[in-house]
């Protein structure tokens, strides 16, 4: 399409071909959108998707070219937000924006593919899941913010410190900073959070961060649980947990050891 491609339907969008355009490409349904396995999405500009229902993403996103501007889903303030379930894999020139009630990621998000230190930022008034996939911003910076628990498994920037904190201990900006009621980084046997240019910032707002491994060298590394009787405990046996410049963290109830032994008990 020589200029924009635009889908409005006032209940379902289903796409079992290919969409493109020179220009952006924006789609609305009334109630759910679903990108079938096998078919692209590609666009010179934006890419908007917005339903109250749920995205569901099985195709791809910028599939071998990425798209040359911003992933925005949920971005649309006339359109309630709806939940987003990511199977395909999405890659943009400039930042990947995600609003929804629930996010599932399946696969590999990528923003900054033009090295612009573009960023991904999800905010959710639920959960995010990770299961699989990368979520990487090259030279950005990554953020998530939920209202839910979050399951983060394998995020990475190269970026400096250009996103404001969202806990009390940073005081400036970070580069990776994630946000839940509860935070869960599963033990993969590799690290769940790769930050080689800024700061990181894990925090739980009203419970327990569960901690395999985040790898900042040269980094500082914040960890806060201080909601009551919260701690931050081993996720991963004996394996490393921080690789940093330095840590600082705080915890209500304990910060545990490799036996979830209480190393610091703050309220005794």
């Amino acid at each position: 399409h020589t200029g924009d491609a635009n889908i409005t339907a006032d209940t379902d969008v289903t796409l079992n071909n290919d969409v493109s355009a020179n220009n952006s490409v924006d789609i609305e349904a009334g109630n759910n959108i679903d990108h079938t396995a096998g078919n692209n999405i590609a666009a010179g500009n934006d890419v908007r998707l917005d339903a109250p229902g749920t995205i569901t993403i099985d195709g791809t996103i910028g599939s071998g070219t990425p798209i040359g501007a911003d992933i925005e889903i949920g971005q649309d303030g006339a359109v309630a937000d709806g939940a987003v379930v990511i199977n395909g894999q999405m890659a943009a020139d400039d930042d990947v924006l995600i609003d929804a009630t629930n996010v599932t990621l399946n696969n590999d998000v990528i923003s900054d593919s033009d090295g612009g230190a573009d960023d991904i930022e999800i905010t959710t008034t639920g959960t995010v899941n990770q299961t699989a996939g990368t979520l990487n911003s090259q030279t950005g910076g990554i953020m998530i913010d939920a209202g839910g628990a979050v399951t983060a498994r394998d995020m990475r920037s190269t970026g400096g410190n250009q996103l404001g904190a969202q806990g009390t201990l940073p005081g400036g900006n970070v580069a990776i900073t994630v946000s839940g009621t509860s935070v869960t980084l599963p033990d993969t046997a590799a690290p769940n959070i790769n930050s080689t240019g800024g700061n990181v910032e894990v925090v739980a707002t009203a419970g327990d961060i569960d901690l395999s491994r985040i790898d900042a060298p040269g980094q500082t590394v914040y960890l806060e649980a201080a909601s009551a009787g919260s701690g931050i405990d081993d996720n991963n046996a004996a394996a490393v947990n921080i690789t940093a410049n330095r840590l600082e963290a705080r915890a209500d109830a304990r910060i545990g050891d490799t036996n979830d032994n209480v190393l610091n008990n703050p309220g005794d």
